[in-house]
């Protein structure tokens, strides 16, 4: 109704040319949240042997052309499905980190679960020891997650050793400032010099 006589006949010409193409969109703005590639109530479901093969599987993004009509994920999401799961359910995905994970997942997973059990109120050696499991993949200027996590633990709980690798990470880290905290202060100086 709204095309001009040309853009009529080249939408012809493209109907012609490609007749399975469904042309036909919203008329109106989407908006939404995009979740993990696999819907949560069967992420609720997912088996043990479920969750390794969906990590797996989702080792990268999907293009934003893949999506462009859709709100599902990749692999971020899904690991911010396996940290929240973690944190409700600390027992089975402390059992999955322990038993069925290794250094061959990527980052984002090994660092979801242990942020998810540290917050799941996971004893803290046994966090401890997932983080020395998963330190070599674990990227430098992703560590202050894992540290804040830990942070909610009541100090005297949290061992030395842990301590000591916290402390090691804030002085070899290579962004010690938050994009944040980086953010606020230029804003301030802007200010400052205006």
């Amino acid at each position: 109704d709204q095309l001009s006589l040309g853009g009529r006949k080249i939408l012809g010409e493209l109907q012609r040319k490609f007749p399975k193409f469904a042309g036909e969109g919203p008329e109106y703005p989407m908006g939404g949240m995009v979740g993990p590639p696999i819907p949560q109530d069967k992420l609720d479901k997912l088996s043990d042997s479920g969750w390794i093969g969906a990590m797996k599987k989702y080792t990268t993004e999907e293009p934003p052309a893949k999506r462009l009509f859709s709100l599902r994920g990749g692999r971020q999401e899904l690991a911010h499905a396996l940290q929240e799961r973690a944190e409700k359910n600390p027992a089975k995905f402390l059992k999955l980190a322990k038993e069925r994970m290794d250094t061959t997942f990527h980052p984002d997973y090994c660092k979801a679960v242990v942020i998810g059990l540290a917050k799941g109120k996971t004893p803290i050696a046994e966090v401890k020891s997932l983080i020395e499991k998963f330190l070599p993949v674990l990227p430098a200027d992703q560590l202050h997650w894992i540290a804040s996590a830990i942070s909610e633990y009541p100090p005297n709980d949290i061992p030395e050793p842990l301590i000591d690798l916290i402390l090691e990470w804030a002085l070899r880290s290579p962004h010690p400032v938050t994009p944040a905290e980086r953010t606020i202060r230029s804003e301030d100086a802007k200010r400052r010099h205006n």
